[in-house]
């Protein structure tokens, strides 16, 4: 089975929750890839900056922006909410 070509992402913005690890993570490389802006997730400000940098330097995309918040808080999604777009 043969891959589907990339999508060109270029000017699109992409939020992703625990981009730090796993399926975010991936999924955050993957679309920074393809030339999107990412807009990383997550809880833990240190994981953050590790996959943020990492990201940067294996896709050649510095359009990569880490947001701190816990999603587990409706207060907190409000604040991450506006404070994307406000970036």
């Amino acid at each position: 089975m043969s891959e589907a070509p990339a999508a060109d992402m270029t000017g699109k913005v992409v939020a992703i929750t625990g981009a730090n690890a796993g399926i975010g993570r991936a999924t955050a490389e993957a679309l920074a890839r393809m030339g999107a802006k990412i807009v990383a997730c997550g809880r833990n400000t240190a994981k953050l900056e590790e996959a943020a940098d990492s990201i940067r330097a294996a896709t050649g995309n510095s359009s990569v922006e880490t947001f701190v918040a816990d999603l587990s808080s409706v207060a907190e999604v409000r604040r991450l909410a506006r404070a994307i777009a406000q970036s």
